[in-house]
């Protein structure tokens, strides 16, 4: 009976209890295997989806860089495309497609003519090409007549590239090819999104199922889901491939399920023991979580106003840094046109210097050398001039002295200034003079308005060759407005703001274009604003200029 009885407590407390855990283990490794199966085919299909929708992206990329291209070929055709222009297209371009390497111009003999970007490129400019893969591509371009890519390899840029070839053909002629050369690396990036994280593997493959390029650079291998998808490219074969690289977790989960569930079948009893207390607990830690609650939003409010104040700084920070880059450009420029402006008449003083010390020069050959001397020493002297001037008006150290000044009188002076100047030049020099009977007096500083129209005029006979230069001035009701105008060669639209700084000519990389140290138009605008005016100026290529200030009819004594 005792036997019977203990074998019933023996069931009753152990083996009612691990029957009941093993049948309930059972059921959840069932849940949970169903569960990561149906993950697993729903993760299949969104993996699929995703390498289709990277696929047709990188498609995208590559046909909108495509149409680019032949729309540098259509221009090329036609005789549109220079090199300047060819330069600045494609440097705002390859701004904005990273996964270029650079875009290369090549003439019809297969020798490179330009590339862009230019810088870190520039040495390649006058080579031929010469590397296997790109060589065996543009010689079939230009026999198929038809964009073709190049299989991969790698490049001095990059040790996964490929390229494709665009010939340009005008009618029957071969004009050259664009080559558009990619990194591979690079283009799978740019055509990744924020779904691209650290669970997927991403790769780009070639037609031997070779990895060219992948992302991410790091992770660990682990059993995976993966599926290839093939890219549709005229002659380009390649495919993206996603894995999955994220630990497979399944295994774990059992045992954490299983192991809870013992706890829990012997846990209940003592679970129901520790609710009171737990309660209380749980009461008192929501009065603390209340209290730091108002806390963190008190907090997160002076944390945003930091955010704020950190946002505007950064601001200022980059507008700053931007402007001791522009700076550093500008001192680069002038210190290299300075050396050019003072070495030039300097050069010329001291040859023609020289020549007079040789016997027999004959007078007439020594007043042609003087004459050219005092031309280089006059050069020098208006180059010291200006820079005196800027740092007088930087400094605060220019004076103004108001007087009575008759603008008619002045601006005939100027005109047979100029006059012999410009018959020299054969451009028509014209004075439109609005009011011929009348003296017109105004109170202003005579020297500044005669510096003004000197700096303007000499402007417009400098930039041009052929055609009218013209000057004159209109009366207003508070004030005058003056003007000199030329059918020169013109500014670039995205210029005429930055001519008006120091140092700046209308091409700041044209340093030897046309003589002048860039400080004449500035020093121009600083002196009509101390005057009370202000200056202004239309223009465009091939279209001259007109140079517009005006200037009260009474100004104020300052310094």
């Amino acid at each position: 009976m005792k036997t019977i009885l203990k074998s019933s407590r023996f069931h009753s407390s152990f083996i009612n209890p691990l029957v009941f855990i093993i049948v309930f283990s059972i059921l959840f490794g069932l849940i949970l295997y169903k569960i990561y199966n149906n993950t697993r085919v729903e993760q299949t299909r969104n993996i699929k989806a995703f390498s289709e929708n990277i696929a047709r992206r990188i498609e995208f990329k590559l046909d909108g860089n495509l149409d680019y291209l032949n729309l540098l070929v259509k221009e090329r055709a036609k005789g549109l495309l220079t090199k300047e222009s060819f330069n600045s297209r494609l440097e705002n371009y390859l701004t904005v497609h990273p996964e270029f390497i650079n875009i290369t111009w090549i003439d019809s003999t297969f020798v490179i003519k330009n590339v862009a970007p230019y810088i870190g490129n520039s040495l390649i400019i006058g080579l031929p090409i010469e590397l296997p893969e790109p060589k065996k591509a543009s010689r079939l371009a230009k026999k198929m007549r038809k964009p073709i890519y190049t299989d991969h390899f790698e490049a001095i840029q990059s040790n996964s590239s490929f390229e494709i070839w665009v010939p340009v053909f005008s009618g029957d002629t071969f004009m050259g090819l664009f080559a558009g050369v990619y990194s591979s690396n690079k283009l799978l990036i740019s055509c990744l999104d924020d779904r691209s994280n650290k669970e997927l593997k991403i790769s780009l493959l070639d037609e031997k199922s070779n990895t060219i390029a992948f992302h991410p650079k790091t992770y660990i291998e682990t059993s995976n889901i993966s599926y290839e998808e093939n890219l549709d490219l005229l002659n380009l074969n390649l495919k993206i491939k996603l894995e999955t690289i994220s630990e497979q977790k399944f295994s774990w989960i059992t045992i954490l399920l299983f192991s809870s569930t013992v706890i829990f079948v012997f846990g209940f009893s003592f679970s129901l023991s520790k609710v009171t207390v737990e309660n209380h607990l749980r009461r008192q830690a929501q009065a603390k979580l209340e209290k730091s609650e108002s806390f963190l939003k008190k907090q997160n409010k002076e944390y945003s106003l930091l955010n704020e104040q950190y946002i505007s700084q950064n601001v200022s920070l980059k507008k700053a840094k931007e402007k001791a880059e522009e700076s550093d450009k500008l001192k680069s420029s002038f210190l290299a046109n300075m050396s050019h402006e003072i070495r030039t008449p300097m050069n010329g003083i001291l040859g023609f210097a020289e020549l007079l010390k040789e016997p027999g020069v004959s007078g007439e050959k020594q007043q042609e050398y003087i004459q050219i001397i005092e031309s280089g020493g006059e050069r020098l002297l208006n180059i010291i001039s200006e820079i005196i001037d800027i740092s007088k008006i930087e400094s605060g150290q220019m004076e103004v002295r108001i007087q009575e000044t008759n603008i008619t009188e002045l601006f005939e002076e100027t005109f047979n200034f100029f006059k012999k100047e410009t018959e020299n030049k054969k451009v028509r020099f014209l004075f439109k003079n609005s009011l011929p009977d009348k003296q017109v007096l105004i109170n202003t500083d005579r020297e500044k308005l005669y510096s003004i129209l000197t700096n303007l005029v000499k402007n417009a006979i400098k930039y041009t060759d052929k055609g009218n230069i013209e000057f004159g001035y209109k009366m207003q009701t508070n004030f005058i407005e003056m003007y000199v105008k030329d059918s020169g060669i013109g500014i670039k639209q995205d210029r005429l703001s930055a001519i008006f700084e120091r140092f700046i000519q209308a091409d700041i990389s044209d340093i030897k274009a046309r003589q002048g140290a860039g400080l004449g138009l500035s020093i121009t605008k600083a002196l009509v604003e101390m005057l009370g005016g202000k200056i202004w100026v239309e223009s465009g290529i091939g279209k001259g200029s007109i140079f517009c200030f005006t200037l009260p009819k009474k100004t104020e004594n300052s310094i």
